[in-house]
């Protein structure tokens, strides 16, 4: 049965749509002037999704003209492939990549030629659909550095060299590149990262393990990353240092100079009010006297100068500014930032699991005391259950649930009875639960595994859950 214009804009009408789209729809005279409309295809998609909830026919040739409402229409409604949509649908790499993925859950050819020209989908669709090398979409994804780097990385899974020259461009990938792809030293692109100080101290540190001469000017011009090439690279091989430990005279001479300090705070964009304030102070000891003054030198670290000594002590006073400077500027353990890191479970769980990359007995007892961060601890650094945690672990829905999820087969019966009254408190996370003990991981959307024969088991374990927290009630 066909649908009246005017049955479908009273429909649209009692559903709550917004008194200015009536009253443009109410001054038209059907469906040809509708679907002239700039906002034909938008009004479509919505009455199709929240009122009729199924396929409509007299809108579709109006969806079908626009990306992204063919796109959403084919998933949202149709829950499938929508033949009528496609053409449309074939000239976003976006949609494209996600109607393969999603809907035909394949290589989809009538998509692929907008895909190849754009190196980032083209990487993504040569990794999740395809699963291996895709020669269409190489030319584009070997122009881009980063998509180079990416598709040697997680569709080649080694070298490339097709994508070779765009990656020599970046010193940042160079290191990476040669860190995680060719697991060695990469003569041909040294003399690129050779001339950038940052990239050239974690190429020696990591690749060359050592002194690395030719690249020590580079290095020298920024005395940040010579302090750390110095402490990090010279020390550890016992070598001479490149930069020289200066005499009591020049230490004091070379000191960070408070002004100079704001006027390069100033250029490099920092907000006016701080910028106020700071011009009021006197000197450093008046801004250590500021609450503010640990995320100011943070800022002023990361954003201007790299690593500062004189701003360490002040840094260190608060949990998040000193793990935020041990792991994007030192890149490494911070033993003066600890203690205060220790005073929070959130930042002594991201410290363990980026910086120590191992356990952390002396930051357990905080870490204990949080639930999302004791899953996490459990689940990403301990990689075991975790019992002196599992207590507050299980009074936590959603904690408890990812730690499951880790865990399923170390538990008897592959079930959690401690976390059941938490996880039963949310219907979404108690039909996780419920899907994980009885289907297990991987086993797809619960609308797959309708009449399936454990599917009667799901449903009894839910439904106890939901009745045992008076959910249905």
């Amino acid at each position: 049965m066909s649908l009246e214009f005017q049955d479908a804009v009273k429909r649209a009408q009692d559903k709550g749509a917004c008194h200015s789209a009536i009253s443009a729809l109410k001054r038209m005279s059907g469906w040809e002037e509708f679907a002239r409309h700039p906002k034909a295809a938008e009004w479509a998609l919505w009455y199709a999704t929240l009122i009729s909830g199924q396929g409509v026919p007299e809108l579709e040739d109006i969806l079908a003209r626009d990306v992204q409402m063919a796109y959403q229409y084919a998933t949202e409604v149709v829950r499938g492939r929508w033949p009528k949509g496609e053409p449309a649908i074939a000239q976003s790499p976006v949609s494209s990549y996600y109607y393969a993925r999603d809907v035909i859950r394949g290589r989809w050819p009538k998509g692929e030629p907008a895909i190849a020209q754009d190196p980032a989908w083209a990487h993504r669709y040569a990794r999740d659909v395809i699963r291996g090398p895709w020669p269409q979409g190489e030319p584009a994804i070997a122009k881009s550095p980063e998509w180079a780097y990416c598709y040697a990385r997680d569709v080649i899974r080694g070298r490339w060299p097709k994508g070779e020259p765009a990656i020599a461009q970046r010193p940042d990938l160079v290191y990476r590149y040669s860190l995680e792809i060719i697991r060695g030293r990469w003569p041909e692109a040294e003399p690129v990262i050779a001339q950038h100080p940052w990239p050239a101290c974690y190429y020696a540190r990591d690749i060359i393990r050592g002194r690395w001469p030719e690249a020590e000017p580079a290095i020298a011009r920024d005395s940040s990353a010579a302090h750390y090439y110095d402490h990090t690279v010279c020390r550890s091989t016992n070598l001479r240092r490149i930069c020289k430990e200066p005499d009591a005279d020049r230490r004091r001479s070379s000191m960070l100079n408070f002004h100079d300090a704001i006027e390069r705070a100033r250029q490099a964009g920092a907000c006016q009010h701080a910028l106020e304030r700071l011009a009021a102070m006197k000197g450093w000891e008046d801004f250590a006297r500021s609450s503010h003054a640990p995320d100011w030198a943070l800022w002023y670290v990361t954003e201007v100068a790299g690593r500062t000594p004189e701003l360490e002590p002040i840094i260190a006073r608060t949990p998040r500014t000193a793990y935020t400077y041990a792991r994007f500027v030192l890149e490494d353990r911070w033993p003066m930032g600890e203690p205060a890191i220790l005073r929070d479970a959130e930042t002594a769980s991201l410290y363990a699991c980026h910086i120590i990359r191992d356990r952390w007995p002396e930051a357990e007892p905080v870490i204990a005391t949080s639930a999302r961060e004791a899953s996490n601890y459990a689940c990403y650094v301990l990689k075991r259950r975790w019992p002196e945690a599992e207590p507050v672990i299980a009074r936590n829905a959603y904690a408890a649930i990812e730690y499951f999820e880790h865990f399923r087969n170390f538990f008897t019966d592959q079930r959690w009875l401690e976390a059941e009254p938490a996880i039963a408190s949310y219907p979404e996370v108690a039909e996780e639960y419920a899907q994980y003990v009885v289907f297990g991981p991987g086993a797809g959307p619960i609308d797959d595994l309708v009449g399936t024969d454990k599917f009667q088991e799901y449903e009894t374990l839910v439904d106890f859950l939901w009745d045992t927290k008076g959910i249905n009630a």
